[in-house]
């Protein structure tokens, strides 16, 4: 048996502007009809296979929940970071997890944001790592098939009697001359990131090597809290964890053991690390262009362009390995060879604390979502869609009151003492301070217009008083 543990770090910011960091880049479709997400899920699912464990941050949550569910996948548990503290003390806190529960088995750790084949291809590798993971921690190496830049190295040493080489050394994003000539010399790989290893190996080289990180994760572990939501155990590690050092799994660890092996991955695999990467991953047409959406492309060869607003035609013409991504709240135009810059306006309209940098246009809430569509002095106008069994939280405004117009299905409403049913071209109006709550009990899909007046028309003036989904502040 194997317990999988999947990482949702990262915010996968050289994919903006489809990722943003309320939304990143594991919960979002880029490559078929399901995340990224949900397809390390599924890759980890099978008799030898323990339910997952998932660690991810407190503000994504929901995605996950919510996405595990949409396949009927049910977790042991997940974890919620209250702050990012780096993949050394995720794992540290898998680790932990583990001893508590009496898991002895090997851990496969993932990334939640790779694209790979199918899930047997994947499987039958695992299966060949059984017998050295009771030994070593065990490495996916991807055979390098060009000079890539972006990825960390791992040199080939002698083999071990359990069949994987010992890693001889680690390489960090080598110059472009070092990767061709290590590409030219053989005998590297990849370093994939996933790798497996007992919960007994890893808390001796953690006590061992970075003695700081697994003391602290475990003070945080004793103070944990934990509550049942959806169905699922969510647990939360105590206040120490945010003096835990954070550095990367690789450089507390796995560069300092002496039990590091590596054994070959030959299937498909990609860490859709920016632009370029995505449009490898995706069909493209005879003259190499990758595109979603409505596209108009004429004389333009290579290039990769995505569309998601309804109505909308992108042109492009006489380019040549262009990249030209269209959001409803921003458009991204850059080059290929440029695409990992992507990074750095990401990070500038953080600076700039613009909204395009934190969220999509469309929300995405447990209950639904909802999209500003007008706004000026006084006044806001959102389109909402509460998901089929969807309950809001009763809920009050101090500085605003609200227009709910239906245009599609059914709405259960409570408005202060009342509660009534509303359908298609029906209203009601919610005072300043009454306290409301919208439902939707039926199995078809519920969309309204809101229309807020008042002196404050923030998702911070909401007071909840009760909500299903254990939200105690105004975000998430």
């Amino acid at each position: 048996m194997l317990q999988p543990v999947i990482l949702c770090g990262g915010v996968g910011s050289r994919l903006w502007p489809l990722s943003r960091s309320k939304m990143p880049k594991p919960f979002v479709p880029l490559a078929g009809g399901q995340t990224l997400f949900q397809q390390t899920a599924q890759r980890v699912q099978g008799t030898q296979l323990h339910p997952p464990l998932v660690i991810c941050a407190e503000a994504h949550r929901f995605f996950v929940l919510e996405q595990l569910a949409q396949l009927g996948i049910k977790p042991a548990a997940v974890v919620l970071e209250p702050q990012p503290r780096g993949t050394a003390a995720a794992i540290a806190l898998a680790t932990l997890w583990a001893d508590e529960n009496g898991i002895t088995d090997p851990l496969i750790i993932l990334p939640a944001d790779h694209l790979m084949g199918p899930p047997a291809e994947f499987q039958s590798v695992l299966k060949a790592t059984s017998a050295a993971a009771q030994k070593h921690i065990v490495l996916f190496g991807i055979t390098p098939t060009f000079a890539q830049t972006e990825y960390g190295y791992i040199q080939h040493g002698p083999t071990t009697p359990e069949g994987p080489h010992r890693v001889a050394r680690f390489v960090e994003k080598p110059t472009r001359a070092k990767a061709q000539d290590m590409l030219k010399e053989g005998g590297y790989s990849w370093n994939s990131g996933i790798f497996t290893a007992t919960p007994a190996i890893l808390r001796g080289e953690f006590n061992a090597l970075a003695p700081g990180i697994w003391q602290q994760c475990a003070r945080a572990w004793q103070q944990k809290t934990a509550e049942a939501l959806m169905g699922t155990t969510l647990l939360r590690p105590g206040a120490a964890f945010a003096e835990c050092p954070n550095p990367p799994f690789d450089t507390a660890v796995m560069e300092q053991t002496a039990k590091a092996v590596v054994i070959p991955y030959t299937g498909r695999w990609s860490d859709i690390g920016n632009f370029t990467s995505l449009a490898e991953a995706l069909p493209q047409d005879p003259l190499g262009n990758t595109t979603q959406g409505n596209i108009a492309l004429t004389q333009t060869h290579n290039s990769f362009v995505h569309a998601i607003v309804p109505g909308k035609v992108v042109a492009v013409h006489g380019l040549d390995g262009a990249v030209v991504v269209d959001t409803p709240d921003a458009l991204l135009v850059t080059t290929k060879s440029r695409a990992a810059e992507v990074k750095s306006i990401f990070t500038f309209l953080q600076q700039q604390n613009a909204p395009q940098a934190e969220d999509h246009a469309r929300v995405i809430r447990p209950w639904g979502w909802y999209e500003t569509i007008a706004s000026g002095p006084g006044f806001l106008v959102k389109r909402i869609g509460v998901n089929p069994g969807g309950r809001l939280s009763l809920q009050y405004h101090h500085h605003r009151a609200e227009h709910w117009v239906i245009t599609r299905g059914r709405a259960t409403v409570t408005n202060a003492e009342q509660t009534f049913e509303l359908g298609a071209d029906e209203s009601t109006y919610i005072p300043l301070g009454a306290h409301h709550r919208l439902e939707n009990q039926s199995e078809e899909a519920l969309e309204l217009v809101e229309v807020q007046t008042g002196t404050k028309l923030e998702e911070s003036d909401i007071v909840r008083l009760d909500d299903v989904y254990n939200r105690t502040s105004t975000k998430g």
